[in-house]
């Protein structure tokens, strides 16, 4: 049984207005553009629920997972270069976001460089693409952030900005 079973086996799907309000944030944040940004990516989407959101910002919305859990996902073991599971995403992205997906992760740098892939390059458009990068603040919940057997390394804001 894998983890995602687990998480979000029915009856512990995530159901709130959650991915609305954080989408709403984020684009307070980086802006919305006054064009459709080609492509958005959930690096980590889990079962989908906030990917979502972004369906009406962007031409196109992926899903990026360890397991198909999203119609269209594309299937990605977080150890290989993203090259070999998504090459036509190369490079396409204007926004790739990542909640809670670092601190799963024995090697974040596999994790940054898929980001770097992915994002698009500056262009006449736009500068470039955007990362959101959201994970467990470490300190606050030091005492039950291994309760979830997932988790490899702990993050802090610091250690994030870093």
């Amino acid at each position: 049984m894998s983890y995602l079973s687990i998480q979000y086996a029915p009856g512990r799907a995530l159901r709130s207005a959650y991915p609305v309000f954080l989408r709403d944030k984020i684009r307070a944040l980086v802006g919305t553009p006054a064009w459709r940004p080609p492509l958005v990516v959930d690096l980590g989407a889990g079962s989908g629920a906030f990917l979502e959101p972004w369906r009406e910002f962007a031409d196109r919305c992926v899903a990026i997972d360890r397991e198909a859990r999203v119609p269209g996902a594309v299937v990605w073991d977080f150890k290989t270069p993203i090259r070999e599971a998504a090459p036509d995403l190369m490079g396409m992205a204007y926004l790739v976001f990542c909640k809670s997906v670092i601190e799963h992760l024995h090697d974040p740098a596999i994790l940054f460089d898929a980001v770097r892939d992915l994002l698009a390059p500056a262009h006449v458009f736009y500068p470039g693409g955007t990362l959101v990068l959201m994970a467990p603040d470490w300190r606050p919940y030091a005492r039950v952030f291994y309760d979830d057997f997932t988790h490899v390394r702990p993050y802090a804001k610091v250690s994030l900005r870093d």
